[in-house]
């Protein structure tokens, strides 16, 4: 069986996230084709990879860049020759639902495996759930998910995180985060360098601002090290002059791991997430967690870490500080993360979805 990724919704460094991590394990493990365009096709250094040519609307801005991609996938999906079994969307963006679901409505046999793991955010609310002015970015992103669950209807397998999810597809796959544990736990006694280390995408939803403003200066000048990028990290950045706060943007691979290990205690502090692959990576490393009580998470975290209440800045760096200096907490916390991140080793969730792909495959 051939299966084909289509993540020409990626931008690169700049929004890696938890789908990324899903098409890279399994598409290395499936021997499959991904994608994607020249700014993306970094992070899918380790993939075999298809260019589709987005670099020419890049100096027009992110909207441009966007649509461009998402009639280029449409345009490539009418004319290209079909020579996979299954086609698997990186995202729930446009530029790779659209193509796969061209794809299926020119071919019925064709197997149109989708991904749905985060609803977009109200665009009116804030992540606290407060009222705010709506920025135009969040509007467009909630308005073009909302065309991509449509699309999804028509797909023969969708992959979830949230059981709750299962209603509105017609096949479902339900993930529970995974990530490379074998890679990842052999760096585990890297030499400790930080004492916190914060990883994932710089953006508002994921409350990096409070953790440098609030939180870290409750921590009597301990050391915080973020790994990742984002539109929010020319302003994290201001926020953290003069503070014991190291950025060094997105990391892969070994570089990553080891940058994980350096630290002690992974910090959380997102307010609305599915299953936080990131913080899972650092639990493989043997790092116990700090995170929010978010609604999302009230199956996930349970060993290895400890949730604070939601939105609660002064009680979660008390929880961070009480993690690091007591000796016999960390201990057993850390032992728990590895033990808790080695259920979510990805190889088994690889076969497993490989496996009813072939059987949908067989059915049509």
């Amino acid at each position: 069986m051939r299966v084909t990724f289509i993540a020409n919704g990626a931008e690169g460094e700049r929004s890696f996230g938890g789908n990324d991590t899903y098409t890279i394990g399994f598409a290395k493990r499936w021997g499959s084709t991904v994608i994607t365009n020249e700014k993306a096709a970094e992070i899918y250094r380790n993939c075999k990879l298809e260019i589709w040519p987005a670099k020419v609307a890049e100096p027009f801005g992110t909207y441009v860049h966007f649509l461009y991609r998402t009639l280029y996938s449409a345009y490539k999906a009418i004319t290209m020759r079909i020579n996979s079994d299954a086609y698997v969307v990186g995202s729930d963006h446009l530029p790779d639902i659209l193509p796969a679901f061209i794809i299926k409505l020119r071919n019925p046999k064709i197997c149109f495996v989708g991904q749905y793991y985060l609803p977009a955010h109200n665009p009116i609310c804030d992540y606290k759930g407060e009222l705010q002015v709506p920025r135009i970015s969040s509007i467009l992103h909630y308005l073009q998910q909302q065309i991509g669950l449509m699309l999804l209807k028509q797909a023969d397998i969708v992959t979830i995180m949230d059981e709750n999810d299962t209603d509105k597809f017609k096949s479902t796959i339900k993930l529970t985060g995974d990530i490379e544990f074998e890679e990842i736990f052999e760096h585990k006694h890297s030499i400790k360098l930080y004492d916190f280390v914060y990883m994932g995408r710089l953006h508002p939803q994921k409350n990096i601002d409070s953790l440098i403003k609030e939180i870290m200066p409750r921590l009597n000048g301990r050391s915080l090290l973020v790994i990742g990028e984002g539109s929010e990290r020319e302003k994290c950045e201001r926020l953290a002059r003069g503070k014991p706060i190291k950025f060094v943007g997105t990391k892969m691979d070994n570089e990553k791991c080891i940058l994980l290990s350096s630290a002690r205690v992974f910090l959380c502090p997102t307010l609305y997430d599915t299953n936080n692959l990131a913080a899972i990576e650092g639990m493989a490393c043997g790092l116990p967690v700090v995170i929010f009580r978010c609604p999302q998470f009230k199956k996930h975290f349970n060993r290895g870490a400890i949730k604070v209440r939601f939105g609660d800045n002064i009680a979660f760096a008390d929880v961070a500080d009480k993690v690091i200096s007591n000796l016999t907490l960390y201990s057993e916390l850390s032992n728990e993360a590895i033990e808790e991140a080695r259920r979510h080793d990805i190889s088994k969730t690889a076969s497993m979805v490989y496996a009813k792909i072939k059987q949908k495959v067989n059915e049509l």
